[in-house]
């Protein structure tokens, strides 16, 4: 499963189609074993998504609904800075 990731100088954006968003990066996280023999569907398997925020990384917790088991993943922050296009 691919999770999108996104920045913006904006303080207020809330949705990646928005001026100045721009795509930074992607997080992939690995299904549990079995996954696909509980939905007829791929689209039909959820999956709640968490991202905490922190000085120095990301963390991204992804739930399965059905069995609670928890993936987690870190995203460091790197010393190369990002630069955002200005809007």
């Amino acid at each position: 499963m691919a999770i999108d990731l996104y920045a913006t100088e904006a303080p207020l954006a809330r949705y990646t189609s928005e001026p100045g968003m721009r795509r930074v990066g992607e997080m992939t996280l690995e299904l549990p074993p079995g996954w696909a023999a509980k939905v007829a569907n791929r689209y039909e398997y959820s999956v709640e998504i968490e991202l905490c925020f922190g000085s120095t990384e990301i963390t991204l917790l992804a739930r399965d609904v059905q069995s609670r088991n928890v993936v987690a993943a870190k995203v460091a922050w790197t010393a190369d800075p990002v630069f955002l296009p200005a809007a």
